[in-house]
């Protein structure tokens, strides 16, 4: 039987150990009181899944100012850090269960693994990756929830080169355990080494969200937005680092508002039926500041249609990551497109194929449902003409589906094409509740 939920307006201090606390999507339970003041009383928290105590909670005695002063102390915790200080770290002030409360991390009872968690810490601090990695992997096998010893073991992996692993286990760490920010940050760690933006993106969003006082991950942050093309974002962003750093920044501020202008002007030209103008700016635009996504989506595809299929290609490929996820279908499907135009036919079966899986990644009904899906316009690829920032406008013809029944007899004509290619051909033909049926 599932313990009752706190209530903070109606419970009794008394009654508070015991109770059920949902913070960011993990449930706890209330342990005992570890001790109270003047405004807080403050428990230990146990985590349902993992069994572990990693946390405190600090009920606060004045609901009617305590998110203010919890707030302010937070910021006068990071400002003393920023100023090098050592400080603990501020709490998460969270609203819910009728009031404010704030959850503070703090290592709990470790029992039965005290004494190699001990040994995992001074392998760690001693850069011995190979021993950490052997005494966590022997508590996983015991606990596999045990979240401290997965994020251990990410570590050891990152420390060796092997960010691949590590990503993995510090998401099996977050989905156990989403309130340590010691996870969080080297989730982006890590994925910000192996190149991996979305899920670098999403760890630094979590850890602005959450703490948004804590500012250590933040020069990491600076160089995610940098690489994706967003420095008026990272100009923004509070964050220590170099003159150098800040310098780049202001550079890319301008590179990218001159991009813009000259990604205006294309836009302009286009919707009066000027490609060749519209194909200039944007090689203006790209050469100011290919990082841009719309500036490089766009002139991609104004390479496509002017038939420079091997340049359309080398554009879109370098900006597929960076594409939001909803929207890596089409990317690839108009590198598909260029690579299969310019006769590369298994490459471009290749990427067709990654297409599909994209877009069964995005159903989010059972095979064969006509209901909705996780896309606002969710649909197949198209012959595009514009990219604006949201959708892709696209040519009502049927030059995509010709391009791909194309591929597919050619391919059939040299041994036979793959079956999602051939998926996505007769989806083409027949519509999209062919393709959520097959």
């Amino acid at each position: 039987m599932s313990p009752a939920h706190l209530d903070i307006a109606a419970d009794d201090p008394e009654e508070y150990e015991g109770r059920l606390v949902i913070v960011g999507d993990a449930e706890y339970v209330i342990g005992p009181c570890v001790g109270q003041g003047g405004e807080r009383f403050v428990h230990s928290l146990v985590n349902r899944r993992t069994g572990l105590g990693l946390h405190l909670i600090k009920i606060l005695r004045h609901q009617a100012t305590a998110a203010q002063k919890a707030d302010q102390l937070g910021r006068n915790l990071t400002r003393l850090r920023d100023m090098g200080l050592p400080t603990v770290d501020p709490a998460q002030v969270v609203h819910g269960h009728g009031g404010v409360f704030e959850v503070e991390e703090a290592a709990g009872d470790m029992d039965p693994y005290a004494e190699v968690l001990q040994r995992i810490r001074t392998a760690l601090e001693a850069g011995r990756w190979t021993e950490c990695e052997e005494v966590a992997s022997r508590i996983l096998a015991a606990a596999p929830a045990h979240v401290v010893a997965l994020h251990a073991l990410a570590i050891a992996r990152a420390r060796q080169g092997d960010h691949g692993t590590s990503i993995e286990l510090e998401h099996r760490a977050v989905e156990l355990e989403p309130n340590v920010r010691l996870y969080w940050g080297q989730l982006l760690e890590s994925a910000g080494a192996l190149g991996a933006v979305h899920s670098a993106r999403d760890a630094f969003a979590v850890l602005r969200r959450k703490w948004p006082h804590d500012h250590r991950w933040n020069e990491l942050g600076v160089q995610l937005l940098l690489m994706t093309g967003r420095p008026d974002e990272a100009a923004a962003l509070k964050a220590p680092g170099s003159a150098d750093l800040a310098r780049q920044i202001r550079k890319e501020t301008r590179d990218r508002d001159r991009a813009r202008r000259h990604l205006e002007a294309a836009r302009r030209a286009a919707e009066a039926g000027r490609a060749e103008r519209a194909a200039k700016e944007l090689r203006a635009a790209y050469g100011r500041y290919p990082k841009d996504i719309d500036v490089a989506f766009n002139h991609g595809i104004a390479l496509l249609r002017g038939g420079r299929y091997t340049q359309a290609h080398d554009v879109l490929v370098g900006i597929v990551q960076f594409v939001p996820p909803a929207w890596r279908d089409q990317c690839l499907g108009t590198v598909g497109f260029a690579l299969a135009l310019d006769g590369r036919d298994a490459r471009a079966a290749t990427i067709f194929e990654l297409v599909v899986a994209e877009l069964d990644r995005n159903v989010t009904t059972p095979a064969g449902s006509a209901e909705a899906v996780d896309h606002p316009v969710w649909d197949l690829p198209v012959w595009p003409v514009w990219w604006r920032g949201d959708s892709v406008v696209g040519e009502r013809s049927d030059r995509a589906a010709a391009i791909v029944a194309d591929l597919v007899r050619r391919l059939d004509a040299q041994g036979g094409a793959p079956g999602p290619l051939r998926r996505l051909s007769r989806a083409y033909r027949q519509g999209l509740a062919d393709f959520l049926g097959t």
